[in-house]
């Protein structure tokens, strides 16, 4: 079906999957919390409130756990594009756009000198769309979106000189600037590429073990060279500490909750790539001969493990984390499925070929169109929290121009609203003893609120919070 001159009709299948999957929604409203924080941060770097080192918004005084580099990209999309709701979407399906052209050139740059592989570069491609995990990411803002384009850049580099034996201390160099730059978008996770050199000795004749050595030590001596250039700054040194005992040293200890049990990473990345383990087996049953790149299969594979298992330590077990890990899984698993195209081949007939192909290529492009309709008409609906949502956007109309509006203290662990608020509408959710004065006031539906002032009127009655207005 995606013969060796046909590659285009597979190109054009891609783009409408991707299109049916992330365009739909794009100007869509709601997300997951992490990434509703992210952009609230963001949107305040955009405010000039806090700074690259000091990320903070009006609700939050200092985030010292999160890193601040997609932070601070994203707000200069709000400085390009105005501070509108869906300015985090845009970041994020640019982000993935990127993301696809990193894996081509990841393929590319592997089967440099094997032309007839090389074209299948549309598989890793297929392959990552259609994973469940990089959609939900996308869809939610998340900074691994951010960190997997550096992680990604830094693997390439390093394949790059693995292949060329060329300029190894610019590869070094590149590998870790790349490293440095993906640590401060979500912090050390992303230190596993540095196991690729050694993961790859006999890649090819000439990469050893010693040189793999050398080509190791160059990486880890560039990274630590540049990090200790960069946080010999004060403003960074300070935030790295912060950062440490905030958000490192809990989560390697038991001083913060535990998000799922440490090991639990192992049955997240097996529901991750269930998907293309599926696949794998389909192609074992059809074709069982030895791939001409076996090798290559097991070496990502071991890589994508080096990105996964490590996560362990840390008590935190979400499954977005494993994000960067999946482009080798990608690779590794393109690389098992590349006897399927073959045997596809083999056996749809030059006739039905030719007939299949127009069908992929016009029912792609009609696809693309229409979820490009659906885009626009979709905007402003809501793809979670719809109820929430809904009451926030009465909300709004409600209060005008307020900027706080108090609440029972029972509010105090309503992160969504809170942040919802915060993000969308500016407005923070001030709790009883913050002795604030606002003329509105949230309790939980058909309840009376704490410290509701005598008096006051019921303005809106919602799915999830009543809105009061308080006496003047």
């Amino acid at each position: 079906m995606f013969g060796k001159q046909k590659n285009y009709s597979a190109w054009l299948l891609i783009a409408a999957i991707a299109a049916a999957l992330w365009l739909p929604n794009l100007f869509a409203l709601g997300m997951f919390i992490d990434g509703i924080v992210d952009a609230i941060l963001a949107q305040s770097l955009y405010l000039h409130i806090g700074s690259f080192w000091e990320p903070k918004s009006q609700a939050i005084s200092w985030s010292w756990g999160t890193m601040p580099l997609s932070i601070y990209l994203l707000s200069l999309f709000y400085k390009i594009l105005g501070d509108h709701f869906w300015v985090e979407r845009v970041y994020s399906f640019l982000c993935a756009l990127l993301q696809l052209g990193l894996i081509y050139q990841l393929w590319k740059t592997l089967f440099a000198y094997e032309e007839a592989i090389k074209k299948q570069a549309w598989l890793p491609c297929l392959l990552w769309i259609i994973c469940p995990l990089t959609g939900w990411c996308y869809g939610n803002n998340m900074m691994e979106n951010t960190m997997t384009l550096f992680t990604t850049s830094a693997i390439i580099a390093s394949l790059s000189f693995i292949r060329t034996q060329k300029n190894i201390l610019l590869s070094s160099f590149l590998v870790a600037l790349f490293l440095l730059l993906a640590f401060i978008t979500k912090g050390p996770v992303v230190l596993f590429v540095f196991a690729l050199p050694a993961l790859f000795i006999g890649m090819n004749e000439n990469f050893n073990w010693q040189l793999a050595l050398k080509f190791s030590f160059l990486q880890i001596f560039s990274f630590f060279l540049l990090a200790v250039s960069l946080f010999s700054i004060p403003e960074a040194n300070n935030f790295l500490h912060h950062y440490f005992e905030e958000q490192i040293k809990p989560s390697l200890g038991n001083s913060s909750p535990t998000d799922g049990a440490r090991y639990s990473i192992l049955l997240l990345l097996t529901i991750t790539i269930f998907p293309f383990v599926l696949m794998s087996a389909i192609r074992f049953g059809i074709n069982k001969k030895t791939l001409p790149n076996e090798k290559m299969y097991w070496r990502f594979l071991l890589l994508g493990l080096c990105g996964s298992l490590p996560i362990m330590i840390s008590n935190k077990q979400r499954q977005f984390y494993l994000l960067p890990a999946m482009v080798p899984f990608v690779i590794g698993f393109a690389i098992y499925l590349l006897p399927l195209i073959d045997w596809l081949n083999e056996k749809i007939k030059e006739s039905w070929q030719q007939k299949i192909i127009p069908v992929i290529k016009y029912g792609s492009i009609a696809t693309i169109l229409l979820c490009m309709v659906l885009c626009f008409t979709q905007a402003g609906t809501f793809v979670r929290d719809n109820d929430l949502l809904s009451d926030l956007q009465r909300v709004n109309t409600l209060t005008k121009n307020e900027t706080a509006i108090c609440a029972d203290d029972i509010f105090f662990e309503q992160w969504s609203l809170k942040d919802y608020l915060l993000r969308l509408y500016r407005k923070r959710v001030c709790m009883s003893n913050e002795n604030v004065k606002t003329p509105f006031y949230f309790t939980l539906p058909n309840q009376t609120g704490e410290h509701l002032p005598a008096g006051s009127k019921k303005i809106m009655a919602g799915k999830t919070l009543d809105l009061y207005q308080t006496p003047q």
